[in-house]
């Protein structure tokens, strides 16, 4: 007979109750990971940048913070085994099969998908980027965004759009409006997807011979393991989201009259 196979109910269920208890209890008592601080350029000196793969007119831009500690080795963007972009990819329908980083340069040509960051160089952490570091990139950024006017870019990193609005709105067009206060708006700002999907910006390019006339921002939170206050699952959701306003834009569904316009500012601290 299996140990324990003759237990009450009830005495199964309290044992159940203090098993819960006890990885509670270890969980409480697991020392946590403290963030790295401000590490200055050299420090990763000798790890590589990563290529853009960018040509005009995609459909998405995907831009992430910098290149991490694994990318940087391997050469692939978003390399580390736990980071969920891939596979985020894939299972919310972005791409028909999954792929792995080592094909991050096929994104344009097979599938209308590119990839960026907003910093150039390398480091463990995101935390060990500066404030300052991360604005100054954005002119370069908005830049690139102009020169290849994809459909959408999609930020990948929530604290990372916060950044790159400050820098936005300071300089975007002051006759653009955003309506806020609607019922929708004030719930989204309650949830943890406040700040995320679609966002009320364009950058609108002219040029008679451009197919593509406007991108629109589009924000899903990095899809780093470490980040918790969405699992993968979230972010799957978040990519699939992302996947119907592609649709909608290709479609022209989306009225855009009232997004703040985006220029492409020089930097100023």
């Amino acid at each position: 007979m299996v140990e324990g196979a003759d237990a009450s109910p009830h005495k199964r269920q309290a044992k159940t109750e203090r098993d819960d208890d006890s990885l509670a209890i270890s969980a409480a008592r697991r020392p946590k990971r403290l963030k790295r601080g401000y590490a200055p350029p050299e420090t990763y000196a000798h790890l590589n940048f990563l290529h853009d793969y960018l040509k005009e007119d995609l459909d998405v831009m995907f831009c992430g913070i910098n290149p991490g500690y694994k990318s940087a080795t391997e050469g692939y963007h978003y390399a580390h085994p736990t980071n969920h972009f891939w596979k985020c990819l894939h299972q919310s329908g972005m791409v028909p099969q999954y792929v792995p980083p080592s094909d991050d340069h096929n994104l344009p040509k097979s599938y209308n998908l590119g990839l960026t960051n907003l910093v150039e160089r390398p480091s463990a952490e995101a935390g060990e980027l500066s404030n300052q570091e991360m604005k100054a990139s954005v002119p370069q950024l908005l830049a690139k965004i102009k020169e290849y006017h994809p459909r959408i870019v999609c930020f990948v990193g929530k604290g990372m759009w916060d950044i790159v609005e400050s820098v936005i709105k300071r300089s975007s067009n002051p006759g653009s409006k955003i309506k806020r206060g609607s019922p929708r708006n004030k719930d989204a700002a309650k949830s943890k997807d406040a700040g995320l999907k679609l966002r009320p910006y364009k950058m609108v390019h002219e040029g008679d011979h451009l197919v593509i006339k406007e991108t629109l921002f589009f924000v899903v939170p990095s899809t780093s393991a470490r980040v918790i206050s969405h699992q993968l699952p979230d972010k799957i959701k978040l990519f699939a989201d992302l996947r119907t306003c592609l649709t909608q834009v290709i479609a022209s569904q989306i009225d855009t009259t009232d997004m703040l316009v985006v220029d492409v500012p020089a930097y100023t601290a």
